[in-house]
């Protein structure tokens, strides 16, 4: 029984797999955060703070991180937690994770060192938009044995 993660930087689905069983593919779960999605400007709530730089200029605080990134970065947190949780309490052999190069790449830094060696293949596309029957085809196309 294998655990698949198909993810972008706003959904996450997650399925398991047995090819013996029927149907071999069953969605056990689904995050959304289309706030990921949301230009900079609706995910701040005002302006920039504003500090006297000195009397004749004004400097204005811009925050150290862009929101959207630390929102994808917290998204990929949530979903490393629940690979984590996924690899010590489900029985699960390995796991598949099908992202983005960019998601793929921000997961594996929030993965420890059992939960990298539970992901035993990446696969670095965008398929979340594809159904799941679709998805069944591309993922026996992919594993590798």
């Amino acid at each position: 029984m294998m655990l698949i993660i198909v993810s972008n930087s706003t959904t996450c689905r997650l399925y398991r797999y047995h090819h013996n069983e029927h149907p071999p593919l069953v969605r056990l779960q689904e995050i959304n955060h289309p706030e990921n999605k949301l230009k900079i400007s609706e995910l701040v709530s005002d302006k920039s703070g504003h500090y006297d730089a000195s009397p004749n200029n004004q400097g204005s605080y811009s925050p150290p991180h862009d929101p959207k990134e630390v929102a994808i970065d917290n998204f990929t947190q949530e979903i490393a937690h629940i690979l984590h949780q996924a690899h010590t309490h489900n029985g699960y052999k390995k796991c598949v994770l099908i992202a983005p190069p960019r998601i793929a790449g921000l997961l594996a830094q929030h993965f420890n060192k059992p939960d990298q060696a539970f992901v035993t293949q990446t696969i670095k596309k965008d398929i979340v938009h594809l159904p799941d029957h679709e998805l069944l085809d591309f993922i026996e196309a992919h594993l590798k044995n």
